[in-house]
């Protein structure tokens, strides 16, 4: 398996199937989804089910958390499941371009431990993987080496754990390569966004 896309979800269902459906009618036999719903009170789980049975595409994990225990708490869950030899984070309010999963699987390279992506807010406003602004800690923004995951996400915290998994995890050491082209699209201002929340956005 090279690539592993985990995908954390919390009472996303208008949302959701936009997410999964720029993601899994283009996957392949080396790549894998595992989504993990974190105790959602609304019908995002319906909608994840509806979608899967629609793409019948098999590596597709999903897993409902009896309790809501945090974003931390469910990346570390797809984690610990994970069989990839590059890790991919998509949050289910967001999604990516149709050809996402094809140039990632020809720029993963073992080379590379970790690559940072280009990516668009859903307002048009683009950032490139060269010039990104200071507070993008993001984990999405990033495709890592899973060989390289010593520490995993603090699930005490309820602000920064993307920059501290970051931090916890690449060093000056780990070769970094770049993607220019624009895949990730992240849904800017979303109303009870955790992202929104803790960058005032």
């Amino acid at each position: 398996m090279k690539l592993s896309i985990i995908i954390p979800c919390y009472n996303v269902q208008d949302y959701i199937t936009e997410c999964l459906n720029s993601i899994l009618p283009y996957m392949t036999d080396e790549v894998e989804v595992i989504i993990v719903d974190d105790c959602s009170t609304d019908r995002t789980v319906n909608f994840i089910r509806m979608c899967i049975m629609r793409n019948l595409t098999k590596n597709i994990t999903l897993i409902v958390n009896p309790k809501n225990k945090g974003v931390s708490y469910a990346r570390n869950f797809g984690l610990k499941h994970a069989k990839g030899e590059y890790i991919a984070f998509v949050d289910g309010d967001d999604y990516v371009s149709k050809n996402y999963i094809s140039i990632l699987l020809l720029s993963l390279r073992p080379r590379f431990d970790y690559f940072i992506l280009s990516w668009q807010k859903t307002n048009g406003e683009k950032f490139y993987c060269r010039s990104l602004p200071n507070w993008n800690k993001t984990v999405w923004s990033r495709v890592i080496k899973k060989s390289i995951i010593t520490v995993m996400f603090d699930e005490s915290l309820s602000w920064g754990e993307d920059a501290k998994f970051l931090n916890d995890n690449i060093t000056r050491k780990n070769r970094c390569g770049f993607i220019d082209e624009t895949m990730y699209f992240y849904r800017w201002k979303r109303p009870n966004s955790i992202t929104s929340a803790k960058l005032g956005r």
